[in-house]
């Protein structure tokens, strides 16, 4: 579903930093609004990407921000949209980049299905700079047709590092599912952590969506997704639009494998076989790679030239002040709750707010959590020491009749209805009632520790007395 949130707007003709002139609105996005605007340093337009107001005292999504622009900042590649500088103008946290002029794959799909001569030249554009995200450790986990520009050459940047992550991020919880949903791959809803090939099964469905005019699975509610994702399966290309070539169809079917391992390699093997089936292809050059790029300016836009870096250029470019990309979150106040304040800002008018409404398939987070072994094993005990207190209970009053009983509620219900039938209804409300509250000591500290304390008064007031007077009187 659909969600409406309120933001701070800027209005066209604000100047953030003393620097860049807020054009236009060019995107909202589930962290941030992206605005075209004029860098007046160096006169020419660029793209530049504002944390949403109200996650800018999250602590979470500031470092999630911070993160992207050291992401975006690593990859050097012409079908990457690639990463300028970084700035903050209190209460404002963002970062700049070059300014694409185009339309989205979304906005060209929403005219109709792309050609198929044309589908081959964009998946190619797309696997080489999923390739070059790839090399830098990095997985996009958001590739599909709205975060692609068709650009006004008809060359194609992948935008949108909002929840990329490495294989040593820590900002996504485990367990957590991040994406928007009906692209989320079959090993990611089955607890695995998304990897390269997860892009992959992204760039598949792309493809799908770019010949057919519509997503391939429409469904809204997770069970059904999570069951198409995991067990369905898609008909081949071929099947669904005439004019397919057959090793078109063959690669978009085993980009889709639900077994990672059937896929490609890599997304350079996807490369590969789409310049050796497409002759068109084949005379587009290849940029492989470290890369080395400049800008400069031809009227109102920015070029961008990329050159192979050598070996030594490499070593030189990694050693890049890494603290340029920090945000100035030294500025940041981290009190001791641990959240982010932003200093006091000067005196300023009070920001134009906007209610936007973030697209149906836009990023969302949703957990698929099981409780860790430690909760399982505590439940497990509660459950077992219910059974045996109810075994106790059942030998104790076989033997010693119902007056042993000390509760004197039990004691008149079995009389009433036989000590079997009481004793089998009253432990399986003792099992619900563990069950509950092992999901209570898994969501809270505080009830873990209560969760304890009782576990011990019915260890003592209830298990011990049967003990005793079966065994030891």
């Amino acid at each position: 579903m659909s969600r409406e949130v309120t933001v701070n707007a800027i209005e066209n003709g604000a100047v953030l930093a003393n620097r860049y002139l807020i054009r236009r609105a060019l995107g909202f996005g589930g962290m941030g609004t992206v605005y075209q605007a004029t860098d007046l340093n160096e006169e020419y337009d660029v793209a530049v990407k504002v944390l949403h107001s109200f996650l800018q005292n999250d602590r979470q999504f500031v470092e999630r921000f911070q993160r992207e622009v050291k992401m975006l900042s690593k990859v050097s590649h012409p079908n990457v949209v690639r990463m300028l500088d970084c700035e903050e103008d209190p209460p404002h946290l963002f970062y700049t980049m070059e300014y694409a002029p185009g339309i989205t794959l979304d906005e060209l799909i929403q005219q109709g299905p792309v050609c198929i001569d044309l589908l081959p030249r964009i998946l190619l554009e797309l696997s080489e700079g999923l390739q070059a995200i790839h090399d830098q450790g990095i997985v996009h986990r958001d590739i599909r047709p709205t975060n692609v520009i068709l650009m006004d050459n008809y060359s194609l940047k992948i935008i949108d590092f909002g929840i990329a992550c490495t294989p040593d991020s820590r900002l996504t919880q485990k367990n957590l599912r991040v994406g928007a949903v009906q692209y989320v791959a079959p090993e990611v809803w089955l607890g695995e952590q998304p990897g390269a090939k997860s892009d992959l099964y992204c760039l598949g469905l792309t493809a799908y969506e770019l010949a057919t005019g519509k997503i391939p699975v429409e469904e809204t509610d997770l069970e059904a997704l999570m069951e198409f994702h995991t067990r369905g399966e898609l008909p081949s290309l071929a099947e669904l639009k005439d004019g397919v070539p057959p090793w078109l169809s063959h690669m978009v079917s085993r980009l889709v494998m639900k077994d990672p391992a059937k896929r490609f390699r890599d997304a350079s093997q996807v490369a590969r076989f789409i310049r050796r089936n497409d002759e068109a292809c084949q005379t587009i050059q290849s940029f492989s790679g470290a890369m080395a790029s400049h800008t400069h300016r031809d009227g109102q836009n920015m070029i961008s030239v990329f050159n192979p870096l050598s070996l030594v250029e490499q070593k030189a470019d990694a050693q890049i002040d890494i603290l340029r990309l920090s945000l100035n979150s030294s500025r940041l106040q981290k009190p001791k709750s641990g959240r982010l304040i932003m200093p006091a800002a000067a005196e300023k008018k009070p920001p134009k707010q906007i209610k936007i409404v973030l697209p149906n398939h836009s990023p969302v987070m949703f957990e698929l959590k099981l409780p860790s072994l430690d909760y399982l094993f505590l439940g497990a005990f509660l459950i077992s020491l219910n059974i045996f207190d109810g075994y106790l209970t059942h030998e104790g009053v076989s033997r010693l009749g119902i007056v042993a009983e000390r509760n004197e509620l039990l004691k008149n219900l079995m009389a009433m209805y036989g000590a079997r039938t009481v004793l089998v209804g009253v432990k399986f409300l003792a099992i619900l009632a563990v069950v509950f509250l092992t999901y209570l000591a898994h969501k809270s500290k505080y009830m873990r520790t209560v969760v304890a304390i009782l576990s011990c008064i019915y260890l003592g007031a209830a298990v011990g007395p049967w003990i005793y007077l079966l065994y030891w009187q």
